[in-house]
């Protein structure tokens, strides 16, 4: 499928898989605020290039990539509301200061 639809070689599917994985870890986790900051970036920048990977291919399978990449934005948003060790740029909505 990645071949053939989307263009990509095949061998990029096992490292992207497990840095999925490792984010999810991650975020769940969540060892210190700096990783998890960048565990978040990465996500947010490997599921909006998804998105558009499958959208310019003409690939109808979009919808779960957008679907992750709006929870992950809530998720984001909402992180410092549950976690004991606050990120400093969690603080975005309502226009608060860090």
């Amino acid at each position: 499928m990645y071949e053939s639809v989307l263009g990509y070689p095949t061998y990029l599917i096992w490292p992207l898989a497990a840095v999925k994985i490792v984010a999810a870890i991650v975020i769940l986790w969540r060892p210190s605020a700096f990783l998890t900051d960048f565990a978040y970036g990465t996500m947010f920048w490997h599921l909006l290039l998804a998105v558009s990977a499958h959208v310019s291919a003409g690939d109808p399978g979009w919808p779960p990539a957008l679907l992750a990449l709006f929870a992950l934005v809530v998720s984001f948003l909402t992180q410092n509301r549950v976690r004991a060790v606050k990120s400093p740029h969690g603080k975005v909505m309502r226009g608060q200061q860090a």
